[in-house]
């Protein structure tokens, strides 16, 4: 195996992953018609998740919500998690 090919698939890994965490987080996510939002008091988080859809190739914006409010979002597109099954679970689940 050549090394850009292991390179290649340890990216591919690496994506993988990286969408499956977001996945995860997702489950306290706010929806909206082209995006999601993910909200938390710890901006260091905010952009942990912002670099990772960076890293995966997407765009994501954080910002600060408020002016007095410790509270800070990061909104995607829903095309970052295309093509994978992902379903909210409500209050019946």
């Amino acid at each position: 195996m050549t090394p850009q090919r292991l390179h290649a698939e340890l990216l591919e890994e690496l994506m993988d992953m990286s969408k499956t965490y977001l996945l995860g987080v997702m489950h306290d996510s706010t929806e909206r018609k082209n995006t999601y939002r993910i909200s938390s008091k710890e901006n260091k988080y905010i952009q942990f998740l912002a670099d990772m859809i960076h890293k995966m190739g997407h765009n994501a914006w954080t910002y600060r919500e408020g002016k007095t409010r410790e509270m800070y979002v990061v909104e995607f597109s829903k095309k970052v998690v295309n093509n994978t099954c992902y379903c909210k679970r409500t209050a019946k689940d």
